[in-house]
């Protein structure tokens, strides 16, 4: 793959990824469950309400996700979230 094309496939996942974030970020009880999810399956199995709702909303905003890469991307909002003051 040329350097052109892992530069725009990397500001694609970037772009995918902030717009999950931004859902996120949306619903300060959303951002405290992020943060802090330790679920044994990850996010792709987990069963929770809250969880459905946030996955919900992000499906809402940008219907592109299959279930793993939504749980690869809020893998990268949690560390995004926890690495940063919000």
């Amino acid at each position: 793959m040329a350097a052109n094309e892992m530069a725009a496939n990397e500001m694609a996942q970037n772009e995918i990824i902030n717009r999950a974030l931004s859902v996120v970020v949306s619903n300060p009880a959303w951002v405290e469950y992020i943060k802090d999810f330790d679920g044994p399956t990850g996010f792709m199995f987990a069963k929770s309400p809250l969880l459905d709702d946030i996955k919900d909303a992000i499906d809402e905003e940008n219907p592109i996700h299959s279930g793993a890469s939504l749980a690869m991307c809020l893998q990268k909002c949690k560390k995004i979230l926890n690495n940063s003051v919000l």
